[in-house]
């Protein structure tokens, strides 16, 4: 079962935020500080952490870095009203998606489709891990009637991970510019999971 750590000190958008998570299938946690959490995190590995831009204790965004590595949590940042630069920074340090206050429901919804996509990718890409030869080159598993374009989207996400993250590096073994990439990784957040 998917798992949620909600960081946020507004108590009802908690409660709210709680009860749209738990009715897609999410098993959740809370916690009102950037202390809390971290004690959260210290003791489970959410699939995602969803936390308000600012608490009592800091900003949000620093709970990117209290669970980085293999197996992160994606990272979603909650805002009560969007800040193009806000959106920018949290992006940029690798947030999964910036999301506002009201939730707006069908963007929710795509919110949680495009995470429960990006969770059978992680999936996926363990699985290439593990069936890697002897001699340390990856294979990518692509089965006869896979389109071109899903063949490509698991190929760099493939390479992005055996880069370990490192996007200028994959980019050059992938012979493509950085900005494709970016645009390739920006495309496939966007894609619906019933496309897939």
């Amino acid at each position: 079962m998917p798992s949620a750590l909600i960081v946020d000190d507004a108590l009802e958008f908690q409660a709210t935020l709680a009860a749209l998570l738990r009715a897609a299938g999410y098993d959740v946690a809370t916690a009102r500080s950037l202390a809390e959490a971290r004690a959260v995190l210290a003791a489970r590995s959410p699939t995602v952490v969803l936390a308000a831009l600012t608490l009592p204790d800091g900003p949000g965004i620093e709970l990117l870095s209290a669970a980085p590595g293999p197996g992160a949590p994606a990272f979603i940042v909650i805002a009560g009203h969007a800040a193009v630069g806000d959106a920018i920074t949290a992006l940029g340090r690798g947030a999964f998606d910036y999301v506002t206050t009201p939730i707006d429901l069908p963007r929710w919804h795509a919110t949680l489709a495009n995470l429960a996509r990006w969770r059978d990718l992680c999936e996926e890409i363990d699985r290439v891990r593990r069936s890697q030869p002897a001699d340390g080159a990856a294979i990518v598993p692509v089965a006869i009637g896979t389109s071109i374009a899903d063949a490509e989207q698991r190929l760099i996400l493939a390479t992005l991970d055996a880069c370990g993250g490192d996007k200028a590096r994959a980019a050059k073994i992938l012979g493509i510019s950085l900005k494709t990439l970016y645009n390739r990784l920006n495309r496939y957040k966007s894609i619906p999971t019933s496309a897939a």
